[in-house]
């Protein structure tokens, strides 16, 4: 990412990695035709997201917490992701695919306003004064 963003603000990250996700399952619901766009869209999201996990939280904690902190955001994760095809499985066999995709898609536009609440609480860089 570096080489096409130089010195991009972690939270900016995560905000481009929350919309490009919730854009590519917005897409593959309302516009079926354009799959090929919305995987691409949900594709960068979700590597964003993996950047976003290691670097936010430095952002926002100090650096002598990360590994303690990092163990402790990755138990609710790990939870989920075993839990996931259990639930999905559920949604899709009670409410079919066109409402698993819409609640999929409500999910991913939480996550955007959980990231715009967080975005308070993130540490913005200071710019340099400019000099003479």
């Amino acid at each position: 990412m570096d080489i096409v963003f130089k010195n991009i603000p972690s939270m900016v990250t995560t905000m481009m990695s929350v919309t490009f996700t919730l854009l590519g399952i917005v897409i593959l619901l309302a516009w079926p035709a354009y799959a090929v766009a919305g995987i691409i869209l949900y594709g960068f999201g979700n590597g964003l997201r993996a950047i976003v996990r290691g670097v936010l939280p430095l952002a926002i904690f100090p650096a002598s917490l990360y590994t303690t902190l990092m163990g402790r955001l990755a138990r609710p994760s790990l939870i989920a992701q075993a839990v996931t095809p259990i639930l999905s499985g559920l949604a899709l066999g009670l409410l079919g695919s066109h409402a698993t995709f819409a609640l999929l898609a409500a999910l991913a536009g939480l996550n955007v306003v959980l990231s715009l609440l967080l975005y308070r609480y993130v540490p913005r860089p200071r710019v340099p004064a400019s000099q003479p």
